[in-house]
């Protein structure tokens, strides 16, 4: 018999990750990539998976709570509730990718 939707077990961590992606996949896909490899829908915006080669992740909950997030012209003024930011900031940091070649 196949498993329960009910019979499975996610952590703290991985439920966080989840709401993050899931924040990325609405909030963020129409200009950023969200892929390993694709670009970016918008020319100015960066791949999610490079954000930490110019941002400090560490830093971004508070700013998404705060909605400071970026000062770039075309940067929607985004506000999140604090868990919505905590699974951001934890999917971000599950994406990133070395140096871009």
């Amino acid at each position: 018999m196949p498993a329960a939707a009910d019979d499975f077990e996610f952590t703290e961590e991985e439920e966080s990750v989840g709401r993050g992606e899931a924040i990325a996949e609405t909030a963020c896909a129409g200009c950023h990539a969200l892929g390993a490899a694709d670009e970016s829908p918008h020319p100015d915006a960066p791949p999610l998976r490079l954000l930490s080669q110019t941002i400090d992740l560490d830093t971004l909950e508070a700013r998404f709570a705060d909605g400071s997030i970026s000062d770039h012209p075309d940067m929607p003024d985004w506000q999140f509730e604090q868990i919505d930011a905590a699974g951001l900031v934890d999917y971000l940091k599950s994406v990133q990718s070395g140096p871009a070649e």
